[in-house]
């Protein structure tokens, strides 16, 4: 009798098990589905749509340089594409190339041009009293790392010039990082808004670097977390001047999805601001203006007279740093 109630329980137990595993797979295969409705459309077309020869025109009209004649990778670019495309129309000119769809070469050059412009982070005395911090780029750790090592020869500077100029920004915790050298514990670093709400970010350093004065080079180039990095600063210090020309005005951050072929999507995550609501809603002003607005460098047509005159608004915009700081005027 215990052996047939034994065998009765366990049979049922199997059933159960069964049923249970029958209900995880069809949840399993609905989802599977529905996440893959892109990849059977995509088959579907490109096997089955009668004029192949159409398809491709109509891919390579719309990816231009990105199309690669492969129709099932192409066809995943053409979606993201036009996806990209139509957030872009809802984006204030400016802002518009950070929806954007980027082929594995286009991201190649863009890793290896962010690599390039964070390695060649340096620094050097500028004059007995003051030490002069190139910032290229902020990406992917070498930033900071390079910085960091920096710090024992900055310390025996009272003055402090940090050259943004050209800085396109780059990720924001790299920025964060070496922003954190120069301002104390708890003070507010940056505010990311999303559609999930407010992040804020602050300091945990308890050993910031201190100096008398410290002055910022500023161009239209300077964007995006460079101008977080500026404002983490201006907002935090008493001590820092601006000079140069207004920067670039880029107030969201983005986020970039790498694919198995290298290429990637890229689109806008956030809304930045500095500390306290410190708002970047538009190019960030100098205090003291030196150089060419951008509209005016454009207009010069020869590109060597156009390089040549932005490489001496850069000379007479350090020379006003080094002046300012050693006489209090620039």
């Amino acid at each position: 009798m215990k052996h047939k109630l034994k065998r009765t329980f366990k049979h049922i137990g199997m059933v159960i098990l069964g049923v249970f595993i029958v209900f995880i797979v069809l949840i399993i295969k609905e989802t599977w589905m529905d996440q893959n409705k892109l990849s059977l459309m995509r088959t579907d077309i490109v096997q089955n749509y009668y004029d192949e020869t159409k398809l491709r025109d109509i891919m390579k009209e719309q990816l231009g340089k990105d199309y690669l004649g492969e129709l099932e990778q192409d066809f995943d670019h053409f979606v993201m594409s036009i996806v990209t495309e139509r957030l872009s129309e809802y984006e204030p000119e400016r802002n518009k190339r950070y929806n954007t769809f980027m082929s594995s070469d286009r991201m190649r050059e863009f890793h290896e041009d962010a690599t390039d412009q964070s390695a060649s982070t340096s620094g050097y005395a500028s004059d007995e009293h003051t030490y002069y911090l190139q910032l290229p780029r902020f990406y992917n750790g070498i930033t900071y790392k390079k910085v960091k090592s920096l710090v024992p020869e900055m310390k025996r500077y009272n003055r402090l010039i940090i050259d943004l100029r050209d800085n396109g920004g780059g990720h924001v915790t790299e920025f964060a990082k070496v922003a954190e050298l120069f301002v104390p514990k708890d003070a507010h670093l940056y505010s990311l808004t999303t559609s999930k709400g407010v992040t804020k970010m602050y300091s945990s350093n308890e050993s910031p670097l201190m100096f008398e004065q410290i002055v910022i080079l500023i161009n239209d180039n300077t964007a995006s977390v460079s101008e977080l990095f500026i404002l983490a600063l201006t907002g935090n210090l008493d001590n820092v001047t601006l000079i140069g020309t207004e920067t670039y005005g880029k107030e969201v951050a983005y986020s970039i999805r790498e694919f198995k072929d290298d290429s990637a999507l890229l689109f806008i995550t956030s809304l930045m601001e500095g500390p306290n609501g410190m708002k970047i809603d538009g190019p960030i002003k100098p205090d003291v203006y030196i150089g060419r607005t951008k509209d005016e460098y454009q207009s010069i047509l020869d590109e060597a007279l156009r390089k040549e005159v932005s490489e001496k608004d850069k000379e007479e915009q350090l020379h006003a740093a080094i002046k300012y700081l050693n006489q209090g005027t620039p």
